[in-house]
C-alpha cells in the first residue's frame, strides 16, 4: 500500500514537458522518409514554442538541422511539401533549402564579379523562398523560423513593402520578443544591399531594442565580426536607444 501511494503522488507531481523532437531526431525521420512523423512533431514543437516551454533558438536548432543541400534530405523536404502543401514547417524549411542554395550558386562577390546566369538563377530562387516563407508566416505568423526566412530574404528580394516588412517585425517582437529575431530583421539596414543604414538602425534600434536587454551591445559585436566596423562603431555612440 505505502508503494502504492509513493506511485500516486509522483503520477501527481507536475513534469515540465520534454521538447516534441530534438534536431537530430527530425534528421533521423528525413532520412527514413517519415513525412507525417515529421509534421507531427514540429506541430508539436510549434505548440510548445506557443506555450514558452520551448524557447525560439531551440525551434530554430530543430528547422535548421534540415537547412542542408544533402540530396536526401533535400528530397525529403519536397516530398515533405508536396504531402503537405500548407505546412508551414515544410515551406519554410524547404525556404531556407532554397536561399542557401542560392548564395551558394551566387557567392558573397559583387554584381559585377558575379556571371549573369548565376545572378539570374540567384534571384529566381530566393524570390521562389520568399513566395514559400510569406505563406508559411501567413499560416502561422508565431512560427519564429517563418520570420526569420523572411527577415534573411527580403534585403535580396525587396518583396515587402517597409511598411509590410516592418508589419512582420511588429508582430514578432509583441509576441515574442527575441534577440535573434531583431538582429536578423536589421540585416534590411545593412547599405550594401540598399538598406537604409544608419538611420534605419537607430529608428528600429529606437522602437525595439528595449525589449531585448542587452541588445546594442551583443548587436555591435556581431556587426564587428562581420567586418560593418563603421555601423559597429555607430552602436556605440551614447543615447542611440
Amino acid at each position: 500500500m505505502r508503494t502504492f501511494l509513493i506511485f500516486a503522488v509522483l503520477c501527481l507531481i507536475a513534469v515540465p514537458a520534454r521538447a516534441a523532437i530534438d534536431p537530430i531526431a527530425l534528421r533521423e525521420m528525413a532520412y527514413r522518409h517519415d513525412i507525417d512523423g515529421a509534421e507531427a512533431a514540429m506541430a508539436q514543437a510549434q505548440a510548445q514554442a506557443l506555450t514558452g516551454s520551448l524557447s525560439p533558438d531551440d525551434l530554430r536548432a530543430i528547422v535548421a538541422i534540415l537547412n542542408v543541400s544533402h540530396p536526401d534530405v533535400v528530397d525529403f523536404v519536397g516530398d515533405w511539401l508536396a504531402a503537405y502543401p500548407a505546412s508551414p514547417y515544410a515551406q519554410t524549411i524547404r525556404a531556407s533549402q532554397m536561399t542557401r542554395a542560392a548564395w551558394m550558386v551566387r557567392g558573397t562577390g559583387s554584381v559585377r564579379q558575379t556571371h549573369p546566369l548565376a545572378m539570374s538563377t540567384f534571384h529566381q530562387t530566393v524570390d521562389d523562398a520568399m513566395t514559400l516563407a510569406l505563406s508559411a508566416y501567413a499560416t502561422a505568423p508565431d512560427f519564429i523560423p517563418a520570420s526569420d526566412a523572411i527577415f534573411g530574404l527580403q534585403f535580396a528580394t525587396k518583396t515587402l513593402s517597409n511598411d509590410a516588412y516592418f508589419a512582420v517585425l511588429d508582430h514578432v517582437m509583441a509576441r515574442n520578443p527575441n534577440h535573434e529575431s531583431l538582429a536578423r530583421a536589421l540585416n534590411l539596414a545593412m547599405p550594401q544591399w540598399g538598406g537604409g543604414g544608419k538611420p534605419m538602425i537607430r529608428t528600429i534600434c529606437r522602437t525595439y531594442a528595449e525589449q531585448i536587454p542587452g541588445f546594442v551591445q551583443l548587436y555591435s559585436r556581431y556587426l564587428h565580426r562581420r567586418k560593418h566596423e563603421s555601423l559597429s562603431g555607430y552602436f556605440n555612440r551614447p543615447r542611440l536607444c
